[in-house]
């Protein structure tokens, strides 16, 4: 998946209205976050990033649907958490790489260098147009976490047992 380049009003304006939709405060404002992400975003993470008073979230759902159904966005559904939404390039929403979610987190990330399995195609009689692949796992953020976490209990636990054999336990 290509983000979108950095774009000004006027760019923003005329892709909006090539796409026939109103360029209203509140679209331009959901499409430059999304671009902006480079990563699949939440309805919530969408509407903290433009600002909780930019765009209601009833707005932000309509314009994020409506640019899934003119081909400029994508859904991502990981196993648990909320949907997730991605910008793609016209022509290029079925293109497919993983996605990975934290377990820890939930913090989802495009693996864009990975290539899936299968390809597209008709497999048994089944025609194949498009595919999710949901990775889950620790990000490497909450894996530092939690191995800080266990040697500051290792060490803990040393120093508690050096207590006990001071005092005859």
């Amino acid at each position: 998946m290509e983000t979108m380049p950095e774009v000004d009003g006027g760019q923003l304006e005329w892709f909006l209205r090539a796409i026939q939709m109103r360029p209203t405060r509140a679209r331009k404002a959901v499409v430059l976050a999304l671009t902006g992400a480079g990563r699949p975003m939440t309805l919530a993470g969408i509407g903290r990033r433009i600002g909780g008073g930019a765009a209601h979230a009833a707005t932000i759902y309509r314009t994020l649907e409506a640019l899934v159904e003119r081909g400029f966005a994508r859904r991502v559904l990981p196993t648990r958490g909320p949907c997730r939404y991605e910008f793609c390039l016209y022509g290029q929403q079925d293109h497919c790489h993983p996605h990975f979610t934290c377990v820890e987190c939930g913090a989802t990330t495009c693996f864009r260098e990975v290539e899936p399995a299968i390809e597209l195609g008709t497999y048994g009689g089944y025609e194949v147009r498009r595919q999710h692949v949901q990775l889950e796992g620790v990000c490497p953020g909450c894996a530092r976490e939690a191995k800080m976490k266990a040697e500051k209990r290792n060490r803990s636990n040393r120093s508690l047992r050096g207590l006990g054999r001071l005092r005859g336990f």
